[in-house]
This record gives structure tokens, sequence and C-alpha cells, in this order.
């Protein structure tokens, strides 16, 4: 008889099976008689009409998306949901199915790229790794939006194997140049102590040992503030540098790019005087010093040395601008001029 075996006789279905007859509409799974008892029952129950219209909307979606793929998942997920339906005789339950599946179809349109709407996706699993550089060397690395870092010497660096949330959190000990990826919507922070240096894309040092952190900005800006109060926030612009002195930031300028050649393997002192270049030298290389020819904690000193020859080096140098005698301890840990 064909698929015309109804020509002159129509079905009464109940709310329940004309819900599942609508399915099956959508899933292509009714013959053109079937189809047309659908309609005609449709014809005279405005509520179920206008049910299918919403199912018949959301459907229409997928279809932009030019795959046909989209079509079959759409009806994979349509049977997936009514195994886990309890269903009952009611008009409501159609309005789930119905509201359900625009939901359905509009998320194959975000995986297309062709409705852009946030969505729920599985987050990638989170590793928090630590890398630390032992005294007298440095590291180089890149995280996972592709911010690179330069770690100086005795310096460690905590970072998530990918970002997730609203911002890029790192935390550093020590000294680290950062060339942070932009992004206006996640910005990049990193954490030192109680202290913040939060960015959206540019280049920066953080020198952040014990009792010490200054943020040299490179090129675009940064701010600096104390964790708890950002009102307080220090805003440095291109080539502006802040060191926290007795609680508070002090800005100066900063253009000398020798600064940073530690990232090559390079320790530059700028005239600087001999207490501070001792100061860097105990954080570099791990060692106490201590000095009692004063009359050397008035001079300064301009040079450059090797991050790899160690700190004997770096004092023998000096040595012949300023003479003076040192000696280490037998274990190594401490060193005594005069």
């Amino acid at each position: 008889m064909g698929e015309n075996f109804l020509p002159n006789v129509i079905l009464k279905y109940s709310v329940k099976e004309m819900i599942e007859q609508i399915e099956k509409y959508f899933l292509n799974e009714l013959t053109s008689a079937q189809k047309d008892n659908l309609f005609k029952q449709m014809a005279n129950n405005l509520n179920v009409r206008d049910e299918f219209a919403r199912v018949q909307n959301s459907w229409a979606l997928a279809a932009l998306s030019g795959d046909k793929n989209d079509m079959e998942k759409a009806g994979l997920y349509m049977r997936t949901f009514k195994k886990r339906l309890n269903r009952k005789k009611t008009i409501t339950l159609f309005n789930k199915l119905s509201k359900y599946a625009a939901i359905l179809v509009l998320g194959l349109l975000v995986a297309k790229g062709i409705y852009q709407k946030p969505q729920l996706v599985e987050k990638p699993a989170v590793t928090w790794q630590t890398l630390t550089v032992p005294v007298g060397n440095r590291a180089h690395l890149t995280l996972s939006d592709g911010t690179t870092v330069w770690l100086n010497a005795k310096s460690s660096l905590e970072y998530p194997s990918v970002f997730t949330g609203d911002t890029r959190e790192v935390t550093l000990t020590g000294e680290a140049y950062f060339e942070a990826t932009a992004n206006l919507a996640q910005p990049f922070i990193v954490k030192s102590g109680n202290f913040r240096t939060q960015v959206t894309g540019t280049k920066f040092d953080v020198f952040a040992y014990k009792g010490f952190y200054t943020v040299s900005l490179i090129e675009g800006q940064v701010k600096v503030y104390e964790a708890g109060t950002p009102k307080d926030t220090v805003t440095l612009n291109w080539n502006e540098r802040a060191t926290l002195v007795d609680g508070l930031f002090v800005k100066t300028f900063s253009d000398n790019p020798d600064d940073f050649l530690w990232k090559e393997g390079i320790y530059w002192f700028d005239d600087m005087p001999f207490d501070a270049i001792i100061e860097k030298l105990q954080l570099y290389y791990d060692v106490q010093i201590n000095i009692t020819n004063k009359q050397l904690l008035k001079r300064k000193y301009t040079g450059k040395f090797r991050q790899r020859d160690g700190i004997e080096s770096a004092l023998k140098v000096i040595q012949m601008e300023y003479p003076f005698i040192f000696r280490k301890s037998d274990d190594g840990s401490q060193i005594f001029i005069r």
C-alpha cells in the first residue's frame, strides 16, 4: 500500500505520542502519511503548534553550519535526552524538550564558530610547576600563553601548565625578566610576596629577592600594588622603575638596557656603590660577605662580570681598581673583605 495507507483516516495522538511524533519528524523517521497526520492534528492544537515552531527554529540554526553531520549529532543528542526524560503527559514537558533542543543546536553552532556565545566546556587539567635556578646560573622558559621568562640566579618561578580564569598568575622569588603576551581580557600578574605586578602584555623586570622589590618597565605600561590595596596602584610608563623604600614606592627613570644583561649571563654595575654591588653578589651567589674595610663602602664601580666566572672572579676584577684583601671560609658560605 506504500506510504499513503492513511488517506482518509486521522489517528488520534495523546500528548506523549505527539511529542514522540514530532521527535521522529525532526529525525526524519516519519513517512509522508505520518507527517500529514501529524500536521492535521497540530492544526487543532495551538500549544503544540507553537512548541513545534520553537523546535523547528532551533533545528534551522543547525542547517546554517553547512555540515550534514550537525543534523545527525543533533538527532543523537535528542535521542540521548529522550532516554533521560521521565515523560509526563503535559505540554510543560514538551517545553523542556524544545528548550533543551535549542541549547543543543546552539552548542553545535558555537563549535562551528557561527554562533559566538559563551559555552560550558571541560576545563583542562591544571598542574602547577616550579622552576628553581641554582646559584651562578640562569634559565629561560616559555609559558602556555606564549609569554617568555628569563630567571636570574637563585630565583624560582611557580606557574600553571595552562592559564585559566580571568587572570594569568605566576609567583616569583628572585629576579625575572618577562615578555608577556598581550591579552587585554586576561591580565598577566606576577605575585612576589605581598606585592603584585600587573600587565596586559609588555616587557618588564621584577627584582624580588628577600628584602628587595623593584619593578623596571622596558615597554608599555605596568601597574604595581600591594595585595589588598589596588587603590594605591603605582603606574609605570615606558622606561620607569618603582623601588620599594620604607614601605613606599619610589619612581625613577631607567633607560639603560645593560641593566638586564644578566639575561645573557653578564652582570653589569654602572657607577654603583660598593655596598650595593656586595648586596647583589650576596643574592646572586648565596654567600654572606663581611666587610671590615669601611672605606670601600664609599667607592663606586662600573664594570661587567661573567656570571659563570663566579664571585671570586668578580672580586678580583674590582680589586684591580680598589685594593683590598678577601678570603673565603672553609665551607664557602662566607667571604671576608678587609
